[in-house]
Parts: C-alpha cells; structure tokens; sequence
C-alpha cells in the first residue's frame, strides 16, 4: 500500500515544473532554521526505490510544531544532468537509504508549497513540497547544500537531541562553524542508519506553546494551581479551609483566564493556521477578542457581587485569601521571569508575552489591594469592600487596554521615536512633526525585510519583501490604510528573494528575482490588479536587476545572462517572453555565449529616448577576474554598443541622466557588508556625458556607493556606505555639505522638489539602522527624524506622494525594512512596512 501510495504521488508529482536551483553558498546557523520552520519533524525511510529513484518517509516524531501529513513520499529524479551535477544529486543519492532517520525543518510557503531542508548524519539537502490534499502532500528532490555543513555536522541523533534541549529551554543551539570546509556527511551503510528516535517527553503541543511566546506557560501556572489548592483544603482544613467557597466566589475571574488560555491555544493550533493572512489571523484580532472575554467577565463579577451581598454570601478569611493570593502571584511571576529568561527575544507586540504581563500585573494588584485592606479597620456601617475579583479584574482589563497601541501597531518598534528641530526648516514655510499613519506587519515567524523599493500608482502600494526562507512574497496594499489586496508567491509558490524594484506599466508588473549568488532567475509579468502571474522567462543568471518598459519594449540585466530585452506586446499576447535581443550578443542558431571579460548586470536599467544607460558590477564568487566594471550606452532598438566608460568600482545602481549629463554611482561593499580585506572600501560619483560617455567630474569617498544617487536642477545627494550623506554642487561636483549619519546610508535619498522649476524642499533619507531624516536642501540640517524603536535594518529607497492642502501640503513617505534584528542579526528581522506624513504650512 505504502509503494502504490508512493508512486501514484510521485507520477503527480512528475507533472509539477520544478526548476533546478543552485546550491545555496550561504550558511546559516541552526537557529535560523529553527525559528524559519514551522515544523520540525523526524522521519523514518520505511522505503527506498533506488532504480526510480524515490523514497517514502513516515513522520515518527514532532519537535516543533504537528505537521498535516504523516508521509512523505520523495521523488529523488533530476533529469537535467547538468542540474544533477551542479546540484550534486550523485553524491546525496549516496548518502540516502532504506531505515534511515532524517530530521525535516518545513516551512509553509503560499497556498499549496512548502519550503523544506532535511539533515541526516551530517549532510544537508533541500526539498520542495507541494500540498495535493488537506493532510497529503508531495516532495521532490532539489540540491545537496555542502555549504550547510557549517551550521552542523553531527549526528541525526544529536541534532535531535539538540532541538528537543532547545524547545524545551535546556539548552541553546550550536553557532555557525565557519572552520570547516563545506561538504556532506558519510556516505549511507546497509544496516547503520540512525536508531529509531524515542517518543518525546514532552507533548509537541506543549513545545508549540513555548515557541508561541510562552502564553500557555504563562497563564497554565496561575489556572493549574486549584487542582493542588483543592488537595490541600482536604488534607489540612484548618489552613486551607474556604478555598472552594473563594473559587465559588472568583468563578468570573477563573472563567477570565480559563477563556483567554483557551483562545490563546485556539489561535497557536488554528486560527493562526487557517486564517493566515487575514486579520483574523494576527495577534490583534486575538487580542480584541481576549479583551472582550475579559470585559464581559468583569461585568458579570460585578453583577455577581451585587447578588452575593445581597443572598448574604459569607466571605472566606482573610488569611486564605491572602494565602491563596499569594501563591498566585508567586507563580505568575515566576512564570513571568520564566518567560523572560528562556526566550531568545522578548517582543512587546506578541499576543502571548503581552498576556504573561497583564496577568502578573491583575493578580499582583489584587494581592496588594487585600493586604493593604486587611490591615485597615473597617468601620461598623462603612461601605463594603471592593471584591477581589473585581480589582483583579479591573486590573486585567486596564491591562488589556494599555496594550492596544503595542499590539495594534505591529510592536513597540514599529511606533518609533521623533525628534523635531523647527530651526532647520525652510523660513518660507513650517513642517509639522512626522507622524505614523500606518504599518503593514505579518506574523510574527515570518522573518525578512523589504530589500526592493515599493512602487506607489494612485492609492495602491506595490512592495516585495524577502524572507529568510529565500523566497519573495510581493503584495499589493491600500495606499491610505496598509491593507493588504493580494500577495503574489509565484505561480507555483517559488518566487525567490526579491532586489528588484518593479516597474509598472500598462496594469502589468515587471521584475526580476534573486539575490547575487542565485542562477537559473525568471523575469516575471503579473497583473497588478489581481496579482496573477501573466508571463515568466528564465535565465541563466540573476534578474536582481530593476527593469524598465519603454517604447513597446522591457529591457532588464540577468547578472553575468546580460541584458534582454522583450517584446511587450507579443509577450502579452504569447504570455510567455518574447526575446527581441541580448546583449552582450548571442548567436542566433548556436546560441554560442559571450567569451569577453564577465559583464554583471546587477543594476538598474535607464532609458532616454532611442538610448538605453545600465552598468555593471562584479561576480564575487569567480575566481580571478571578477569582471569589467563600466557604464553602457547602447542603442534601445537593437542593443547596439554605442560607448561604454569604465567605473572605478562595481556598480548595482541605475545611471540617473538630467540635461545631458549621467550621474552613476559605484563602490565595493553591498548591501549588507563593507568590502573585505585585502581590498580597500572605497566609492565614487561620476558625471558622464550623456552623447559620448566622456567622463566631466569625479567626486571619491571612502567606502562604497550602493544605489544611485538623487538630482534636482543644481545639486545632486548621495548616502554612502561611510556613513555620510553628501550634497554636491552638479555642475563641477564640488561638495556643497556633508551629513554624518551614525550608520551606513544604502538607499537613494528621495527629494520633495518642484517639478516645474526643480527647487528642492526636503531630502529624505533612511539609514541602514532605519532611521529617517527630514533634511534641509541647503544646509543639511535635520528638520525631523524617525527611529524605530526596535534594531532595524534598511537598504531599499522610499516612495514620496505629495498631496495639496488649503495651507500648503501633505507629504506621505512609503518604505519598508526588517525590524528586530538590525544590522547586527538580519535573520532575526521581521518585514515591515511604513506609512509616514507630515504636513508643510506655507508661510
């Protein structure tokens, strides 16, 4: 049954286009995998078809998380030959046999995917599932990762060990090994495979809430106690007595909390599987409704009390409820410190740690209030005292409502802080303070940030973040209120980390995907109302490159693939890419590559008229020669060279062409990293002739030029990787001034200027920490800055509006980043995505 099972998934199976990716060349450490998966599961090779070759895999044990399926059956056939070789599927077909333990790290992706990376005995290997049934779903082989070797080499049993230690809070997980060369573990023996894992001693339930946050380990201590209470009052009446009349007497604050653990788990289990993506799915709509519940509980308690005094209720001893108090508040804060003490990060906008809090903070209110009552003498026909209950529970819901701004907002960081210095603005007109309208957050697991610039048409926002898993989600939202229209995963759930920035036209969506080190990238065509895949054309190379659509034609660079340049019309009408030339060319009948220097398109494309401007960078990852570094010019019908200017260092921007002059920026370092040793950080601003790509100026700084820089009619502004951001005068390239950041600036500063005479009056700029700056043109001056109140990490330029009011205007600055991690953990980061305004008064 097992066989036929099998093969009938693996046929369906055969049916799915799976492109061959690359090994991955970047390790990361173990808890990345750990906090990317969603579930973490062992499974048992019960059969293995070597002439297929396939295998069939039954979970036999949950570390995190209860995946929906208990088989996986493995389709191991690559039929590209030069895939299986560069993927080195030989060599991990070696190391695969029957009765062997593997640990699988599974990541849901999209509808119907699922991302997954799969460890035995020291080598790493990465599958792609695909959902073919509410609890049924299908794998296939798709590289061995060498380069994993570094994040661990043990054993299945240790590393299984290892996790269990972590979930459990034992023990931390292992750094990355950079010491050891990347490779795979020993190859398979008849008979050795790994033992058959030992049932978990604890529950997979129970290790889901502890990775939820801790709410359940929060709020099961305080709950759990009346079952121990109770014992006691049996056993010693004469200390513990009264405590069935007290919980008679609590029954509306232990419904309270027995509601919002129960909530709390209905949202780990379900509402946060089935709703994902909907509002219904996120912290904030469990928090609303464990408000509720609470609201509701503290108005029956009140009713309650009414009724009890009036029926005559006797009242439990003070010493028994100050006993009982006591032990509560003993354990909530030791659940309280518990949590604190044992979770990686603490994040203020998590549901379940909000929860720990407002409960520790009820039950130690309510402890206060009866010891402070107790020692007071009550007058004969005073009023009667507040109940307990009620104080506690009147505590648990000022609680709640103190931490709607934090849940509501994403998290504490996405508020962010302000600073406003009204001297440095223009005396002709004023700026308000910024504020936030809106943000755009996702669940708390999912990792990334937005490295590509959003792109603003009418009141939709078009944005992709990159997620650590290395895949892309791009999404459209409502530009007045952060909400999401539709998210766009790839057709079959696979589109990878996003750089390029799309280019909208005509309703369509254009980009590219991958970081530097990808290969075998598609170039993408999606409807920008429904979000729905229209064409993808594959390359060889990567399309991290931002494209550009003029004249009937898209014109994008596929790294060291060159640049192609598409048929718009025919593609549209085709849905598939219409190629009308490459460059650097190719052989129309033999295909036959370019054999010059290497020529990396990474950057953007820049059309004016019958011209066509782009750059090159370089290839890390060649041996030797990396590559020529130079500005083109090259005709936009044909992709003939009309010149070409050399560049002193790598460039990954898009040559910015105003009044017959080229602006191009260059320097080694990227995004992330300055250059490393034995090479000299360094970057430079050229201004080139726009007919002959003669070189006018040059202005040199100390560390690299990432994107591009911005120009108004006199002055062009720059950030660079040396943590300046500079004003040039454009003419002669002479500084004008120069502003010292406190981090790195990557992303293009953006200008409020006037569109008729190009007078500037604001630059904004957003360093690599994500603070951004309001600054004044002329002087430099910083009129306003935001800071994320979390460790942030920006690298993507943001999106103005400007919009005309009775008094002067509205500006509204769109941009996203990953906020958590910063720069110091950029797998820790969430993505993020900002909506800022402030308003101009005209004098």
């Amino acid at each position: 049954m097992p066989g036929r099972f099998l093969c009938i998934l693996c046929l369906l199976l055969a049916c799915i286009v799976q492109r061959a990716d690359a090994v991955i060349t970047a390790a990361a450490p173990l808890k990345k995998f750990e906090a990317d998966a969603v579930y973490i599961v062992v499974g048992k090779v019960e059969k293995f078809y070597a002439e297929k070759p396939a295998m069939l895999v039954t979970v036999t044990e949950d570390i995190k998380g209860k995946a929906p399926f208990r088989l996986l059956p493995v389709n191991c056939k690559v039929d590209d030959p030069k895939a299986a070789k560069a993927n080195l599927i030989e060599p991990l077909m070696k190391r695969l046999g029957p009765d062997l333990d593997i640990i699988f790290f599974i990541t849901p992706r999209g509808n119907k995917s699922y991302i997954t990376f799969a460890f035995t005995n020291g080598t790493w290997f990465q599958l792609q599932g695909t959902k073919v049934d509410k609890d049924k779903a299908v794998f296939s082989l798709k590289s061995a990762e060498p380069y994993f070797y570094k994040t661990f080499h043990g054993t299945t049993a240790e590393l299984r060990k290892l996790l269990k230690d972590h979930a459990a809070g034992k023990g931390k997980l292992p750094p990355l090994d950079d010491k050891v060369k990347p490779g795979l573990g020993p190859e398979y023996r008849k008979g050795k495979g790994a033992k058959k894992p030992q049932e978990s001693l604890r529950s997979s339930w129970g290790l889901v809430g502890m990775n939820a946050g801790g709410p359940l380990f929060a709020v099961i201590p305080t709950l759990g106690i009346g079952a121990p209470l109770a014992i006691l009052a049996l056993l010693f009446p004469t200390v513990f007595g009264g405590v069935f009349v007290l919980f008679r007497q609590w029954m509306a604050f232990i419904t309270a909390i027995s509601l919002n653990s129960t909530l709390m788990m209905a949202h780990i289990f379900v509402t946060a599987k089935y709703f994902r993506g909907t509002f219904w799915g996120t912290d904030a709509a469990l928090w609303l409704v464990m408000m509720l519940a609470t609201f509701a509980c503290l108005f029956w308690a009140w009713r309650r009390q009414l009724d009890l005094l009036a029926a005559g209720e006797r009242e439990v001893s003070r010493r028994v409820e100050i006993l009982i108090l006591g032990i509560m508040t003993a354990c909530s804060v030791a659940a309280l410190i518990g949590t604190w003490a044992m979770a990686d990060r603490i994040s203020w906008s998590d549901a379940g740690w909000g929860l720990t809090v407002v409960l520790t903070f009820g039950v130690l209110v309510g402890t206060l209030y009866r010891c402070v009552h107790a020692l007071k003498t009550e007058p004969l026909f005073g009023a009667p005292p507040l109940a307990t209950e009620g104080v506690i529970l009147a505590s648990l819901m000022a609680g709640h409502l103190l931490f709607v701004p934090l849940i509501w907002g994403g998290s504490a960081g996405a508020e962010g802080s302000i600073v406003v210095n009204e001297q440095a603005g223009n005396i002709n007109t004023k700026i308000s303070a910024v504020v936030k309208k809106w943000d755009f957050t996702l669940e708390p697991r999912v990792k990334g940030m937005y490295a590509s610039a959003p792109v603003v048409d009418g009141d939709a926002i078009f944005a992709a973040y990159a997620e650590s898993t290395q895949y892309s989600t791009l999404v459209r939202l409502d530009r007045q209120t952060g909400l999401k229209k539709w998210a766009f995963f790839g057709k079959n759930d696979d589109l990878r980390q996003m750089i390029s920035t799309p280019y909208l036209a005509d309703g369509k969506l254009y980009f590219g995907e991958g970081f530097h080190f990808d290969k075998n990238c598609n170039v993408f065509c999606v409807d920008a109302e429904n979000g729905e895949e229209v064409w993808r054309y594959a390359t060889e190379g990567q399309t991290e490159s931002s494209p550009t659509v003029a004249n009937g034609k898209l014109y994008i660079g596929a790294g060291n693939d060159g640049i192609y340049c598409f048929d718009v019309k025919k593609s549209l009408e085709q849905k598939k890419g219409v190629v009308l030339w490459r460059y650097p060319p190719v052989a129309r009948r033999t295909q036959a590559a370019y054999h010059g220097r290497i020529l990396r398109f990474g950057g953007g494309m820049r059309v004016v008229g019958d011209r066509l401007y782009c750059a090159t960078g370089v290839d890390r990852a060649a041996a030797g020669d990396k590559g020529e570094t130079a500005t083109f010019c090259l005709d936009a019908d044909n992709g003939k060279l009309l010149w070409k200017t050399p560049a002193p260092f790598a460039v990954w921007s898009k040559p910015v062409v105003k009044d017959g002059l080229i602006y191009v920026t260059s320097g080694n370092g990227d995004v992330f990293d300055d250059a490393k040793p034995p090479e000299k950080p360094g970057g430079a601003l050229q201004c080139l002739d726009q007919q002959t790509g003669t070189e006018k100026w040059r202005f040199k700084v100390d560390n690299g030029i990432i994107e591009a820089p911005a120009v108004d009619a006199h002055r062009v502004y720059f950030g660079s990787r040396d943590w300046n951001v500079y004003c040039l005068d454009r003419q002669n390239g002479k500084e004008v001034w120069k502003y010292f950041m406190q981090a790195p600036v990557i992303a293009t500063p953006v200008l409020d200027s006037d569109p008729v005479y190009g007078r500037t009056l604001s630059v904004f700029v957003i360093t690599s920490q994500g603070k951004v700056c309001c600054m004044n043109p002329r002087s430099g001056d910083i009129v306003w800055t935001f800071m994320p109140n979390e460790p942030a990490y920006a690298s993507a330029a943001p999106r103005l509006v400007v919009t005309p009011t009775a008094d002067g205007y509205r500006r509204q600055l769109y941009f996203g980043c990953g906020l958590g991690g910063g720069t110091a953990d950029y797998g820790a980061n969430r993505p993020i995505f900002y909506c800022l305004e402030d308003q101009v008064i005209v004098k």
